[in-house]
């Protein structure tokens, strides 16, 4: 009995830092306070109301220079919520498709106002990219299967 509670007790303490550990951010959103991605929904905290499931986040899947994410937007289009993939290398890959979503906005024409990281357990699963003008459309000419 008392192996079993010193393993759930060290169990605990690993969960713990890992869940602690912060996500390594790109710079756009260093400083600004993450967003949970268990505790997030359609409805809060961006009020998603395209392209959005409750029970996966972003449904839009769009390939950006050979890299794949989903998206998500709010009503008049001036939040785009991006999520990478759900894997060992989602931070990674989620970071290099924010930086390539970046990219395609600001050729466009369009100012990023804020980027607010969404992560859980130390790994980054996507980013809110906020804009001065409606932006969401422009992921269309992108989209896959």
């Amino acid at each position: 009995m008392k192996k079993k509670i010193v393993l759930l007790g060290l169990a605990s303490l690993v969960l713990a830092a890992c869940s602690s550990t912060p996500a390594i951010r790109v710079a756009d959103a260093q400083g600004v306070e993450s967003t949970s991605a268990i505790g997030m929904g359609c409805d809060k905290p961006f009020a998603l109301t395209q392209d959005c499931s409750g029970w996966s986040g972003p449904t839009k899947k769009i390939n950006l220079g050979g890299q794949q994410v989903k998206v998500a937007g709010n009503a008049d289009g001036t939040v785009t919520v991006m999520f990478g993939p759900n894997s060992s290398k989602a931070t990674q890959v989620t970071n290099l498709g924010y930086e390539l979503l970046k990219r395609e906005l600001v050729e466009k024409g369009f100012k990023i106002t804020k980027v607010t990281p969404i992560e859980s357990a130390g790994m980054m699963f996507g980013y809110a990219i906020e804009t001065t003008e409606p932006n969401y459309h422009i992921w269309n000419e992108f989209t896959v299967e």
